[in-house]
């Protein structure tokens, strides 16, 4: 009986003793954000000094008991060890969550874990090997004659210089494009064209993908198209091709379409333009139903492009310009018998106008 109780006294001493000798090696748990902490160990015995990294840069060391303690660490952080003579397993720990208790082994370079490598025995000594007997002189070679010098050959004569082919110019692309209504409610495409462009070709897709190609002189005035024609108006200015083109049969036929210009002259490479988005829909524009009623003028609109305000004139004049479709003119002085119109605007010109409304 008092050996059993002995025996139980001495585990429990052991018990106690290792729960602390742990305690006292493990480092504390951090307070805030993602940390990991642990010992270095070499051979079982903690190994103090070795420098911990995060994501390569050193961000403290392994202290006297082989403990370290990271905090504030990311998500996908890359810890690693280092120290001279050492290699470390794992060699290195990403960061998914807080970790207290990463257990690092450092191994000794050469491959032991501490402690001095064992020396081999010395083994027996092997017998001399017999030496090789000389080898007899062999008798000398005589001299070869010399060989011939190989005759000079002399050097080709010099290639005669080309002249230099001058590169071809190249004509500036089409660009600036813009569209517009003209006063007549015409759709209309305009673009600046080189002045030394002779040939214009006007490359139309259609909203099938199909394409439509057709070229014309630079002054012919129209681009005939399978099933369409395009007329054009080009005017020199400011050393520039002014282009117009009179779209409104595409727009008639098929609403929306992209269009590009190219221009070539002889002896010079041809300017490409980029693609132009027709802003248009299929059919004018329109501005309809004027009416006046208690001092307020109201009118229908269609077709007409995005962005288009509107401008109220009375026998010509400008008295109110709006974004809807009615305005307030009770306030407006107006002779009797005055022509009131309303102008649909786009970036301040005319794409469409209702007929005149008398005021009595």
């Amino acid at each position: 009986m008092f050996k059993k109780l002995t025996a139980l006294l001495v585990l429990t001493i052991l018990a106690v003793c290792a729960l602390a000798a742990c305690n006292e090696s493990m480092p504390e748990i951090p307070d805030s954000g993602i940390s990991v902490s642990g010992i270095v160990l070499c051979g079982g015995d903690p190994l103090p000094g070795a420098a911990v990294l995060v994501n390569g840069e050193t961000s403290g060391a392994a202290d006297v008991n082989g403990v370290f303690s990271l905090s504030g660490l990311e998500y996908g952080d890359i810890v690693a060890f280092e120290l001279d003579g050492y290699t470390f397993s794992p060699s290195s720990h990403t960061v998914t969550g807080t970790v207290n208790d990463l257990t690092v082994l450092a191994l000794k370079d050469g491959g032991t874990t501490g402690g001095e490598d064992p020396e081999e025995p010395d083994g027996p000594d092997l017998p001399d090997e017999p030496e090789e007997p000389d080898e007899p002189d062999l008798p000398d070679v005589p001299d070869l004659p010399d060989e011939p010098e190989e005759p000079d050959v002399p050097d080709p004569p010099d290639e005669p210089d080309l002249p230099d082919v001058p590169e071809p110019e190249a004509l500036a692309a089409p660009h600036s494009f813009f569209a517009v209504y003209t006063e007549s409610g015409i759709p209309a495409i305009g673009f600046s064209a080189d002045a030394r462009t002779e040939i214009l070709t006007l490359i139309i897709t259609l909203p099938s993908g199909e394409t439509r190609e057709a070229e014309a002189a630079a002054r012919d005035g129209a681009f005939v198209f399978d099933g369409f024609t395009v007329a054009f108006e080009a005017d020199l200015a400011n050393d520039k091709l002014l282009v117009t083109l009179d779209v409104s049969e595409p727009v008639t036929l098929y609403g929306g379409f992209t269009l590009a210009a190219v221009s070539s002259a002889e002896g010079m490479t041809d300017g490409t333009s980029a693609d132009f988005l027709s802003p248009f829909a299929a059919g004018a524009p329109e501005i309809t139903g004027l009416t006046y009623a208690d001092g307020i003028l109201s009118w229908d609109a269609a077709r007409l492009p995005d962005g288009c305000t509107f401008a109220v004139l009375a026998n010509g004049v400008l008295v109110v310009e709006t974004d809807s479709l009615s305005a307030d003119i009770s306030g407006v002085a107006l002779p009797e018998g005055a022509a009131v119109r309303v102008a649909a605007l786009l970036d301040g010109k005319p794409v469409a106008f209702s007929d005149a409304l008398i005021l009595n």
